[in-house]
């Protein structure tokens, strides 16, 4: 996912962090064993909120979109509300499963590999 995030993100990449929300790619963090998965809806909110106020500070409307390497726990509330402020998504990986993700990751580094990824 790295991989694909640096390539791809030409205006810059960030991390989802349960415990942390959003955080740099240079940012140093210690282990931890949090997910959102099994938090409540209204924490669920929270964090997105938290996230999307985040990225903002980052990110303007006229030059951004996100391509997002999540699954739904993360993307659940996020997702709708960085549409609602006018930003375009993209999830690749939607609704697949972690071996299912891999072999998507793999084709999407093939394509760009043979110059095939028109998505920037």
């Amino acid at each position: 996912m790295r991989e694909y995030a640096e390539r791809e993100g030409d205006g810059g990449w960030f991390i989802l962090s349960a415990k942390h929300k959003l955080l740099l790619p240079e940012t140093e963090i210690e282990p931890y064993d949090q997910m959102l998965k099994g938090a409540s809806r209204f924490d669920k909110r929270e964090w997105s909120e938290a996230v999307f106020e985040s990225l903002v500070k980052h990110c303007t409307l006229d030059e951004h979109g996100f391509i997002i390497l999540a699954g739904n726990d993360y993307c659940e509330f996020l997702e709708p509300r960085l549409h609602e402020a006018g930003f375009w998504t993209w999830r690749p990986l939607k609704g697949k499963r972690q071996g299912e993700q891999l072999k998507c990751l793999k084709w999407l580094n093939e394509r760009e590999e043979d110059g095939l990824n028109q998505h920037s």
